[in-house]
């Protein structure tokens, strides 16, 4: 029996076993978001996918072919953005602003500014409910967006960054070694753990995915993000880095994981196709 710090062993040996660059293939249920709050909690999001990735690459050589594209995008790439028609969100007014500051954006509006600070309040919600307004994602949303994108990915290089979470995680260990495209949940210091302590999460770059059962209550609704931010995650989705993903192999959870060349046929057995030109470029990570 091999000694690791998962709580699943056998698991644990199968993703060791695997060599680095091994094709993966996982059925398994996303966690989703639960919106609603405690009175009408419903989870999103939560569909059934079948995934094929590629495990064992380094994250920093990701990031960096990522800020090569980065660069790389040209104006055409950024004015298909603006094409898509995307929208962000722009607040106009704020409840807990100044009552002048109130009456300002209530003169810009063409409303009437008298009264107190509830009158105001009260025009201002019945001409912008809830203070904020749509608007078409611009070319200069795009560009600022741009900016930001590539500042994020020389932070990350730089070491500056890192994740909110990353203190609840450990690399995967099997017999006194380190499983690249592997890491442990150790649990959370608050006791709210997202899922059983020594669980297995499987790092990867997806090559192909497919939602085998629609999530009951739909994808995660979206939220009211600025112009820029939607811009920006528009962008990313053109960068290599946008296709890293994991996944939790909670024990209890219903998942499938099958390793190199059965899981190839298992791909082929649920309808994915494995792109060839992508899995060139991910050679060159893997050798990184």
């Amino acid at each position: 029996m091999a000694i690791t710090n998962a709580n699943n062993a056998a698991l644990a040996a199968l993703i060791a076993d695997a060599r680095v660059g091994t094709f993966t293939h996982i059925i398994t249920t996303k966690k989703g978001e639960v919106r609603g709050g405690k009175a009408n909690p419903k989870t999103y999001g939560d569909d059934t996918v079948a995934t094929t990735v590629v495990t064992g690459f380094k994250y920093i050589p990701l990031v960096e072919r990522s800020k090569d594209e980065a660069l790389a995008l040209t104006d055409a790439d950024k004015d298909a953005v603006v094409a898509r028609g995307l929208t962000g969100w722009v607040r106009v007014w704020k409840k807990s602003s100044k009552v002048g500051d109130l009456k300002e954006v209530a003169r810009g509006l063409g409303l009437d500014d008298s009264g107190t600070k509830k009158d105001v309040v009260a025009r201002l919600e019945e001409a912008v409910p809830g203070g904020m307004v749509e608007r078409l994602v611009t070319r200069a949303d795009v560009d600022e967006a741009h900016t930001a994108l590539l500042a994020d990915l020389q932070r990350t290089l730089d070491g500056e960054t890192s994740p909110k979470n990353a203190h609840v995680y450990e690399p995967l260990v099997v017999d006194g070694q380190k499983v690249r495209g592997g890491r442990v949940y150790k649990g959370n210091p608050t006791g709210d753990d997202a899922a059983l302590p020594g669980t297995i999460y499987i790092q990867g770059i997806i090559i192909a995915s497919k939602v085998l059962v629609p999530a009951a209550n739909g994808p995660v609704p979206a939220s009211k993000s600025g112009p820029v931010s939607v811009a920006k995650k528009a962008l990313r989705r053109l960068l290599s880095v946008s296709r890293y993903v994991s996944y939790a192999l909670e024990p209890g959870s219903d998942f499938y994981l099958a390793a190199g060349g059965a899981a190839v046929a298992a791909a082929d057995k649920d309808g994915l196709t494995v792109d060839a030109a992508k899995v060139a470029g991910i050679k060159a990570l893997i050798a990184a």
